[in-house]
């Protein structure tokens, strides 16, 4: 199911540069002083505008195609130059989710939802230091992937100057951990099922940066660096 909001003509991100995030703030999640929701076409969304947040538009195109569950969400540039913006002017919007209850490790819904466990820990592979959570609602039956802030190479700018090799790395032990915890919860033959979906990714038909001014430097950056990663799983 696509659930990334996009703008009429089908494009991938939004120009939001006459947008003024300041006027449309309406309070940040708790310990959170550097994002913040925001009432923007008629919904509340969590903002995040900074420089991680164009791994997190990787992030959720990566993990929309692999199924997992997502709250809706927005990819978005502003054509500004100051010292607070990020250089991709990349900022993202995730709908705000009034079921939210409980915030929760990849492994810990293993008993309810394996499959998606197994999924995520798959997912995890991608990304370089922090993995995602869940966030899950009352009675724990609905779940939602988030914070995907560090999927693919930390990209530099210009995007030519992204170091593929740095994030390609040496995944030996990113891989055993992640396999130690399938293994620990039970799931350890879904995570290797996901992890083949993973080594067989076309990036270059997932990654969408449409309508953004630098569309195409940043997509071949980025998939750079997560095809010299898909590599180095193929000969785990």
């Amino acid at each position: 199911m696509k659930i990334q909001f996009r703008p009429n003509g089908g494009k991938s991100f939004w120009d939001l540069s006459d947008v003024c995030w300041e006027n449309l703030k309406c309070g940040n999640p708790p310990g959170k002083n550097s994002i913040w929701f925001v009432n923007w076409n008629s919904r509340t969304w969590l903002c995040k505008y900074k420089d991680e947040s164009i791994c997190e538009v990787v992030g959720y195109q990566i993990a929309e195609a692999l199924g997992v569950p997502l709250q809706p969400w927005v990819a978005f540039f502003q054509n500004q130059k100051d010292n607070q913006t990020p250089k991709s002017m990349v900022g993202i919007l995730i709908e705000k989710w009034p079921q939210f209850e409980l915030q929760a490790t990849l492994a810990y819904p293993t008993q309810t939802h394996p499959d998606l466990v197994g999924c995520a820990l798959a997912f995890a592979i991608l990304d370089r230091n922090e993995w995602p959570e869940w966030m899950m609602d009352k009675d724990m039956s609905n779940l939602r992937l988030f914070d995907l802030e560090r999927t693919g190479p930390r990209l530099c700018w210009p995007p030519q100057t992204t170091r593929a090799i740095d994030y390609a790395g040496n995944i030996d032990s990113l891989f055993n951990s992640i396999r130690k915890q399938a293994k620990k919860s039970g799931v350890l033959e879904l995570f290797l099922k996901y992890l083949e979906e993973i080594k067989a990714l076309d990036f270059s038909s997932i990654l969408d940066f449409s309508g953004h001014p630098h569309a195409s430097t940043i997509k071949t950056a980025i998939i750079r660096g997560l095809e010299a990663r898909q590599r180095k799983l193929r000969r785990l």
